[in-house]
């Protein structure tokens, strides 16, 4: 990353932008929010981005934003589209998001499916999460996550449903252990990324992202580089 620039651009071409947000920065603005992703992207580059989904302030990764509004009607759309879509088959989605997180506990075998309805505003909505293995870490796991809808914090949601809890989760995670973690490892930020999205449209456009340095110092304590 170019050091004289807050904020990683991980790809950009006429009508999108892709930047790597930091955890702890909001998306957009709201009350006692000085400074979202949107101001500094503004004042980095040189145009107004528009934005087309959305990251919880404290994941970090991919974040995806439009150059003009006529693109950012286009790529909310998509977004929204593909949410929709309840398959566990992921071939033809035009849009696929995948995370990145360090949950406690460990899982039985390699990969599975939550399915657990969330509730958004009192409303039974419908959720499906796919999760796969990446390595077992004593009583933590890494494992990737591959979401067929975009409720609002499914990930966090779907994994304290299965008793595997993000790491630093201070809504729905084991607050115990957090506060443990905090004092023996120093872990003071929420253990989610966005690792990599892919955009079918007029052709595949694959984005990736470096995962944070603070993931890494978590691995380093059980001897894992990644």
């Amino acid at each position: 990353m170019n050091d004289k620039k807050l904020v990683e651009i991980l790809f950009q071409n006429n009508e999108i932008i892709a930047v790597n947000k930091p955890s702890g920065i909001a998306v957009q603005g709201g009350e006692g929010i000085k400074t979202t992703i949107l101001d500094i992207i503004e004042k980095q580059e040189g145009f107004k981005p528009y934005l087309v989904h959305r990251l919880d302030k404290d994941t970090s990764g991919i974040l995806l934003m439009a150059k003009s509004s006529q693109f950012a009607n286009k790529f909310t759309n998509m977004f929204k589209e593909e949410s929709g879509k309840y398959t566990s088959n992921n071939e033809n989605k035009k849009i696929k998001k995948y995370y990145w997180a360090i949950c406690h506990g460990n899982f039985t075998g390699t990969k599975g499916q939550i399915t657990e309805d969330i509730y958004i505003k009192g409303i039974k909505k419908k959720a499906f999460t796919n999760y796969y293995i990446l390595k077992k870490l004593g009583g933590f796991s890494l494992i990737e996550l591959e979401l067929f809808t975009g409720r609002m914090h499914q990930i966090r949601i779907h994994l304290a449903k299965t008793n595997h809890p993000v790491i630093g989760d201070d809504k729905y995670g084991n607050f115990k252990l957090n506060r443990e973690l905090k004092k023996t490892h120093n872990v003071k930020k929420l253990m989610l990324f966005s690792k990599r999205l892919e955009i079918n449209d007029k052709k595949t456009i694959k984005i990736e992202a470096d995962i944070p340095e603070y993931f890494k110092d978590f691995l380093k304590i059980f001897g894992e580089k990644i």
